[in-house]
Formats: C-alpha cells, sequence, structure tokens
C-alpha cells in the first residue's frame, strides 16, 4: 500500500487510499472506498503510482445528504411497465412511501424486492403496498407474463 498523489492515470483527481497491483501492462486501483479501477499501462513501460484516490462522487453526494437526514430512493421495473411513484427521489429518513404497480393486460405483478435491508418492504406480493425507507436504494416492481 503507497500514499501520495495519483497523476495521468485515467483522469484520476480524487484522493483515496489504494492498493496497486502491477502485472504484465496492467494497473489494478483498489480503492479505499471499495470500487475498482482497471488502467491499461502502455508496453515496455513500467511504472509505479502510488496514491490517495477518491470514490464515486454520486455515493459520496448520497452518503452526505443521508447525514443530513435525507435517502434516496429509486424506483424501477423490470420491463415496460408503470409504477407510482417512479424514478428518483429523496426523501426523509424513515418515510413511509406508499407503492403501487400497474399490470398490463399480458403481465401480472409478481413481487416488489429491494437490494438493502434499509428499505422495508410491509407487503410485498401486493400490487398496493408501503416501503419504509431507513436508508438509501433501489425498489424494484417484479412482474411475469401472463
Amino acid at each position: 500500500m503507497a500514499f501520495g498523489r495519483v497523476a495521468g492515470v485515467g483522469g484520476l483527481q480524487s484522493y483515496g487510499i489504494a492498493i496497486i497491483l502491477w502485472l504484465a501492462g496492467l494497473l489494478l486501483l483498489i480503492r479505499g472506498q471499495g470500487s475498482i479501477g482497471l488502467y491499461l499501462m502502455g508496453g515496455g513501460c513500467l511504472a509505479f503510482i502510488a496514491g490517495f484516490v477518491g470514490g464515486d462522487p454520486e455515493k459520496k453526494r448520497i452518503q452526505a445528504k443521508e447525514k443530513s437526514g435525507q435517502v434516496k430512493i429509486d424506483v424501477i421495473q423490470n420491463g415496460p411497465f408503470e409504477t407510482l411513484p417512479s424514478g428518483s427521489a429523496w426523501y426523509p429518513l424513515g418515510t413511509r412511501i406508499e407503492l403501487k404497480a400497474l399490470p398490463t393486460p399480458n403481465h401480472a405483478f409478481k413481487v416488489w424486492a429491494s437490494d438493502t435491508k434499509l428499505i422495508e418492504i410491509l407487503s410485498p406480493y401486493s400490487t398496493t403496498t408501503v416501503a419504509i425507507a431507513k436508508g438509501s436504494g433501489t425498489i424494484t416492481a417484479n412482474f411475469s407474463q401472463t
């Protein structure tokens, strides 16, 4: 592990801890925030670049809003279906979000799913339900063909 500033590698210009592996012209950066960057270096050029590499700016923005008591919830569908609400929105922490899935004649609603335990869906198999937002995440309305 090394410390310093990363310059000229894939346009990286932010800060954090990086672990670097040099192997056959390939530079692998494992950033302190858990994301991984893969960069190709010129053949025959042996370089050791180390430093502080920042994480995803969107993730940092979400974390800052969460500290102020706001959570970002994305409501999506697994096809050309509709839900209410739909898209991304910010809610106060602990908000009860009313969800409604609108099935089509050829597609039946199946289940609501969340990508995190921080979003509790009270009745996941009902077309209308409530989700409690205890943290940011994505809610997906799943439909199946009838």
